[in-house]
């Protein structure tokens, strides 16, 4: 699932809904609308963070060895000194993951 797909698409319907609700005449009110909604007042850009205070639950490779992870993760998910950098070791995650051990994903 793409996540930030889905978050996309339910924010242009939601949009096209509230914008359909009322046919604003007055120009002014227009600008003020159309501004907030380029500037993503109503909606902002989804966040996406990092928590510090998980226990590491393995490294990324090792989650691909368990089969928890698609086996390219491995290789996107590295420690990269520059742009270029292949990357020396993979990524550590979150012992969340390791609780899920039984089920496999594909």
């Amino acid at each position: 699932m793409d996540v930030f797909g889905v978050h996309h698409d339910l924010i242009a319907e939601y949009e096209a809904f509230t914008s359909s609700l009322v046919a604003v005449r007055d120009p002014e009110i227009e600008k003020h609308l159309a501004d907030e909604r380029r500037r993503k007042t109503r909606w902002p850009d989804p966040k996406l963070a990092l928590n510090p205070t998980f226990r590491s639950g393995g490294t990324v490779a090792e989650l691909c060895d368990d089969g928890l992870l698609h086996p390219l993760c491995r290789e996107y998910f590295r420690h990269k000194e520059h742009e270029d950098d292949p990357g020396s070791r993979t990524l550590s995650s979150s012992a969340s993951a390791r609780g899920h051990r039984g089920r496999r994903r594909r």
